[in-house]
């Protein structure tokens, strides 16, 4: 990215718009709910195995499925920080690069512009609502 930012800004720019593309892709309303689906009969494996080794084992019981719940919802978290932290640090410093550019003003212009958009809809879109999973019970 940073040899792009000042003699590629298309590419630049298109790496941001891929970013948030993968959270459009992500966000309609069949893929969260097959993410949810799969997630969930996730957690159901691990019930049924809790369930099992708790009864066997003689030990002290465990659950699984609040580990479960806890890292599915960590990890999504995760991955949007990671990606709104990529997106925010590149648009800044984009516009700190093309800011007093001596690049033609009209292709300044234009870039400045696309990084202001880019923001809005990286601040809008990149999110993975985690409606559909399995609430802990217990």
């Amino acid at each position: 990215m940073t040899s792009y930012i000042r003699t590629q800004p298309a590419a630049a720019l298109k790496e941001i718009k891929k970013v948030i593309g993968v959270y459009d892709y992500l966000n309609k309303e069949s893929v969260k709910e097959d993410m949810a689906t799969v997630a969930n009969r996730v957690r159901d494996q691990l019930e049924i195995t809790q369930v099992n080794f708790n009864r066997e084992s003689g030990r002290v019981p465990i659950d699984m499925t609040w580990f479960w719940d806890r890292f599915i919802r960590d990890h999504l978290e995760i991955i949007v920080k990671a990606s709104k932290s990529f997106t925010d640090m590149w648009i800044k410093e984009m516009r700190k690069k093309w800011t007093g550019s001596d690049r033609p003003k009209e292709e300044i212009k234009v870039v400045l512009e696309m990084l202001g958009r880019l923001a809005v809809a990286a601040k809008d879109r990149i999110d993975i609502p985690t409606t559909g999973l399995t609430p802990h019970q217990g």
